[in-house]
């Protein structure tokens, strides 16, 4: 049985290979290579036999064919599979990987741009990675690429513009709140943040590392009766704030609907900057929204606040957020994301090079959905996505999907 228990898997059902430079097969393809299937028959079930008939195998000559017959009927050709360049590493994802391998020629590679430009050239599909962007020029170099697919709701790591001007779909998890209801580990992370910056535990821990006990050193505040703000009262943000009414912090929040929590105060913008000790970013990045905290909105602030981000670098202006972290308007701040993630020269990031030095600004590497249980369902649903996409779109001969 399969891993969906629909039925043995066949020698060749599954096509995932590896690409020069790519990672190799994956674990359903390799049990099925290895296998011996030799022994097995096919079983076909058929209508019941009529009364006193027996059914047996029977051996019976083969039939010779006349010259007409052997010209007459020409052996049907196998429709080519589209062909999808996957960057993503699925490795802690196994159904992913099979949902793919079942419906596609699919190609593995490292996720960086190099070699994700150069594998794309003929292929119909993009399973992305957020590790490295996807440009226009990329794009112009795939010809034949009809979609891309991506586990996750942001999407600053894809040219969405020069997509749509290729007409090239995007598929991504942005609109399955549903679905999204279950995953939690950005909202959780989102937390963690908040708690090291409140009781300065990075600092406390290196210090006991050395056998340096100096508790006073790190004082910290305790969160109960502060005001938890929150910027976008969405999926993620109505998860921070239960959390923060659990330790029984005051919530109010700032959105363009109406916030359906009915023990949250909704606010103005100007409000929540000025009330929050805690301010908290849930909202998708788009072009209104770039730069939305900037050096006015920093001054309006509350003096000694904490800001969390887990949603896009670039929704903060970053050399106002180094100014208020100097001048002390900012107690400190705990940061997911950075704007230019996908620089190679990220030990030069400013952001990071004061981070080196300082202990009131915590970054992590973009780690929020990365765990075992949201990654695998984030990267199955975006593979059933593709599959789904390919099986509602016509191919010709070559495998291409036609207008």
């Amino acid at each position: 049985m399969n891993a969906k228990g629909v039925g043995p898997i066949w020698r060749g059902q599954l096509a995932g290979r590896a690409c020069p430079g790519g990672r190799g097969e994956s674990a359903p393809v390799r049990r099925a290579r290895e296998h011996d299937w030799r022994a097995a028959r096919p079983v076909v079930v058929c209508a019941p036999p009529r009364r006193g008939i027996v059914i047996g195998r029977v051996d019976r000559p083969a039939r010779r064919r006349g010259p007409a017959e052997e010209t007459d009927i020409a052996p049907a050709q196998p429709v080519p599979r589209p062909r999808v360049i996957c960057a993503a590493d699925l490795e802690h994802a196994p159904e992913a990987r099979l949902a793919l391998e079942q419906s596609f020629d699919v190609c593995y590679v490292p996720g960086d741009a190099e070699a994700i430009g150069a594998a794309l050239a003929q292929a119909q599909a993009y399973y992305a990675t957020l590790h490295a962007r996807l440009t226009d020029a990329m794009m112009a170099a795939a010809p034949g690429l009809r979609a891309i697919t991506t586990p996750s709701t942001g999407l600053d790591h894809l040219d969405l513009d020069a997509a749509a001007a290729r007409g090239i779909a995007v598929l991504s998890l942005k609109d399955d709140r549903a679905f999204l209801d279950g995953i939690t580990a950005t909202a959780e992370l989102t937390w963690a943040l908040l708690l090291a910056c409140s009781r300065q535990l990075p600092p406390a821990v290196e210090a006991a590392r050395r056998g340096d006990w100096a508790r006073d050193r790190f004082r910290g505040h305790q969160l109960a009766g502060k005001t938890c703000g929150i910027l976008g009262c969405g999926r993620l943000g109505t998860m921070v704030a239960q959390y923060a009414r659990a330790f029984r912090m005051e919530v109010i929040a700032c959105d363009l609907e109406p916030v359906e929590l009915s023990w949250v105060e909704q606010v103005s913008m100007d409000e929540l900057l000025a009330r929050s000790d805690v301010l908290s970013l849930h909202v998708h990045l788009t072009e209104a929204n770039r730069g939305l905290l900037g050096a006015t909105e920093f001054a309006r602030l509350k003096p000694g606040a904490v800001l969390l981000n887990t949603s896009r670098g670039a929704i903060v202006d970053e050399a106002a957020l180094l100014a208020a972290l100097e001048d002390g308007r900012l107690a400190a701040a705990g940061l997911d994301v950075i704007e230019g993630e996908w620089r190679d020269d990220l030990a030069d990031h400013p952001l990071i090079r004061y981070a080196a030095s300082r202990d009131n600004l915590i970054i992590t590497p973009h780690v929020g959905g990365v765990t075992y249980e949201s990654q695998s369902l984030a990267f199955e649903a975006a593979a059933r996505k593709l599959v789904d996409f390919f099986a509602d779109t016509p191919r010709d001969a070559d495998g291409d999907p036609t207008p």
